[in-house]
Parts: structure tokens; sequence; C-alpha cells
């Protein structure tokens, strides 16, 4: 992932800026653009693109007016230039796909366009992120001490623009990215009390998917995967967020990953391993977690953004997976860290996938 140099357009705005933060936090080198930035950058001046994409493996895409015939011919243009300059890997920032009309139809020429270039890619719709209620127009109600939202039978999914930076930052690398929980000390089971590492404050939680491999597994290809699988179970990926950042190492290590993943009791597991002959489709199950009966994470494994196969493909080229290996697939959106919302004495965890039963611990 190291190897990568990212380019990330709109790097002023709201979900640009995140982006560029998370990126340079795990060391991987940035090119921040922007039209009123200091390297500039225009969708609508096509001699800005080249400088911005020389010697970048990934691109992030904000544009503005998304779905307008110009704005769709830009995309177009600009993703076989940058297959041409060696990019592999797009993500398109875009919005709902149920608009339907010419616009639309326009949205989705202009998804369809890192694919038509050949880069691998990601598109993230979006529905609404102006929950973050320190900026944008909520911000003056907010501030004025009253905030009217519509009421009635209307459902509209809140989506923090930290989640949306996490999910792009994730995305963007070609590679998964990797990371030790020793079973012997971070393993706890079902109804287990866990004890947060002394220093930290910031202790939050992570519903995953977790496979259980079932063979030596060696080089193998994410189309035989499944042949290694013995089963399924739950994770819930504690994370101390406290333990994480460290500036007084170099810029590459500042996230110290053992320290906020690897402690005793960061890896509640179970409540049983399901026979992969009994989960139909692994890629397709529901995941939620609740804090004191608080829905916080609500999701499914369609989600994911390296699948099943393609995380036992990656390791396994790697590394020899034994049996009994436990590997931890990844959370979707909800987590506590972009809202300062984490976990406290007494605090009950509970995570439910489907197949996969209930797993609940305490916060002791």
């Amino acid at each position: 992932m190291l190897d990568d140099k990212i380019l990330v357009t709109g790097a002023t705005g709201k979900t640009g800026r995140r982006v560029v933060r998370l990126l340079e936090e795990r060391g991987v080198p940035v090119r921040a653009v922007s039209r009123s930035g200091p390297s500039r950058f225009d969708w609508a001046d096509p001699t800005t693109w080249e400088p911005a994409l020389r010697d970048v493996t990934a691109v992030y895409l904000v544009v503005a007016d998304l779905g307008s015939p110009w704005a769709t011919e830009a995309v177009t243009a600009f993703t076989r230039q940058a297959a041409a300059a060696g990019v592999r890997r797009a993500v398109l920032l875009s919005v709902p796909g149920d608009g339907g009309g010419l616009e639309q139809e326009s949205v989705l020429a202009a998804e369809r366009a890192p694919a038509e270039a050949g880069l691998e890619w990601t598109v993230l719709r979006l529905r609404w992120f102006f929950q973050n209620f320190s900026e944008d127009f909520l911000r003056d109600a907010v501030m004025s001490g009253e905030l009217r939202l519509p009421a009635g039978d209307g459902e509209e999914a809140f989506i923090d623009a930290e989640d949306i930076a996490e999910v792009a930052v994730a995305a963007l690398p070609k590679d998964p990215w990797f990371f030790l929980k020793t079973g012997a000390h971070s393993v706890v089971g079902d109804q287990a009390g866990v004890h947060p590492p002394a220093k930290s404050r910031e202790l939050d939680w992570e519903a995953e998917l977790a496979v259980v491999i079932g063979r030596h597994a060696r080089d193998v290809t994410a189309d035989r995967a499944a042949e290694f699988i013995a089963g399924y179970t739950i994770v819930n990926d504690l994370s101390a967020r406290d333990l994480m950042p460290r500036s007084d190492r170099p810029p590459v290590m500042t996230y110290d990953w053992m320290g906020q993943k690897c402690f005793d009791g960061a890896a509640p597991m179970g409540p049983w391993i399901t026979p992969a002959d009994y989960v139909e489709d692994c890629h397709d199950l529901t995941a939620k977690l609740w804090v004191n009966d608080v829905l916080k994470q609500d999701s499914s494994t369609d989600q994911l953004i390296h699948d099943v196969y393609e995380q036992i493909e990656w390791l396994s080229h790697q590394l020899t997976l034994l049996p009994g290996d436990v590997i931890a697939t990844g959370t979707p959106a909800g987590v506590g860290m972009p809202r300062g919302d984490y976990l406290t004495k007494g605090d009950v965890v509970r995570i439910e996938i489907e197949a996969c039963g209930e797993l609940t611990n305490v916060i002791a």
C-alpha cells in the first residue's frame, strides 16, 4: 500500500479533506488538488490534469454537477487519460441511483466511465451527509439553538462524512490491509467481560464477519478460496482509538496498530462457528451492532470493499494460513470514532450477523 500515490480531487471539500487526512495518517503519499488549493485542478481545464496524474496509482474523484452532460464528458475523458498515465484504480463520489430521466442517464454514464477506461473502480452513492452539524447549511440553526427537521413517515439515511472518507480510503489502495490480534491474549468468548487498556478512554466497537480457515492454504486463488473455509463466526474488533496516534514516530509509523488493536480482550468472538455448508452466501449476510440496545451499525457483507475470497487470496500469498486461523473481514459504517462516541464501563455490546448467531459482551 505504501507504494501507492493517490490523487485526491476536491481536496479542500467536505469529504476530500478528510480523505487526505486519513491517507496521510496511514503514511500513504497523497497529491491533494482542487480549484482553490495550492495544487490547482479544474475539471473544466484539461491542462491541469496531466500534472495531477503524474506518478499516481489511484484517484478519488469528486465532480461538481455530476449528472450534467459536461461532467460526464469530463469524467470520461479524465479516466481515459488516467488509465493511459498508469492509474489502476478510481473511487468516484456519486449521487442516488433512483432519479430517472436524462440527468440520471448522465450519472450512470459517469459511473461507468472508470470501468470503460479499464480501471478498477468503486462508486460511492451518497444520499445525505449534512449531519456534520458543525459545518454546512445546518450549522447556523444549530448555533442559534433551534434546529427543525421534517416529520412524517419518510425515511432518509444519515451518512457521516467521516464514514464516507473511511470507505473511500479503504477502497483506494489496490490491496487489503491487515493487522494482528494474538489469540491467547485478545480472544474472549460470548458473555465475557472486557477490560479496556488502562491508558485508554476511547474504546470503539467494530462488528465483523469472521472466517475460520479449515485447511492449509498457500497461494490460493479467489475462485478456490471457498474450499479452504471451515466456517464463519462473529468478531467485535475492539479498538482503543486514543492509543492509535504516535506523534513521536516517523510519518509512516504514525498509526500504532498493535497498541490500538491488540490487547487483552480486544477480540470478543463467538458464540459458535457456523459450518460453511450452512452459509449459502457469505457475501449476503446482514450485520448489526447495538450498544445498550441502541442500534449503531446496520449493514451487510455485500458492502465489503475486498470480499472474503479476495482477502484469503491476498493473505495466502503472504503466508500459509493454518486450520483454525481466523480472519476478521472488516466493519461497516457506524463505528463511534467519527462522533466521539465511545464505550464506557457497564456498556453492553451486542452483535448479530445472519447465520452466525448473536455475540454479547460487557465492558467491565
